[in-house]
């Protein structure tokens, strides 16, 4: 067998790469584009709130506005990425996941009635009242 390369596999092996190289890059620079910039709290599956994740901040939701909390609950933004600081439930499960950045990906305060996610994910697809 001759492993012997001429100029054409040279051409085709370098054009493969510089086409593996232009689709990575442009993958890339296409999922950072669509990067949701935005955290909405929903109450009862409507936003009640929605925060920037580049912008450092402490909302608090407060029991006498929204009574399905047990008690008053506070979300936080920071650094591009967003938690549920502190809430009221039997376990604390909510805040226990602990800071979250993926779009899509839900926070789900159930005995509070709260989701919290960033855009990109639509609550009607998933059923998270049963």
């Amino acid at each position: 067998m001759n492993l012997k390369r001429n100029k054409t596999d040279i051409v085709v092996i370098v054009v493969s790469l510089l086409l593996i190289i232009a689709v990575s890059v442009t993958s890339i620079i296409i999922s950072n584009n669509n990067r949701s910039n935005n955290v909405n709290i929903y109450y009862e599956n409507r936003i009640v709130y929605s925060m920037k994740l580049n912008v450092n901040e402490l909302w608090t939701m407060e029991k006498k506005k929204y009574p399905a909390l047990q008690a008053d609950m506070k979300i936080e933004t920071k650094n591009g990425k967003f938690r549920v600081a502190e809430e009221t439930s039997k376990y604390n499960i909510c805040s226990k996941v602990g800071w979250e950045d993926r779009p899509g990906f839900p926070v789900v305060c159930l005995p509070n009635h709260v989701m919290v996610v960033i855009e990109g994910y639509a609550p009607s697809d998933t059923d998270w009242s049963a």
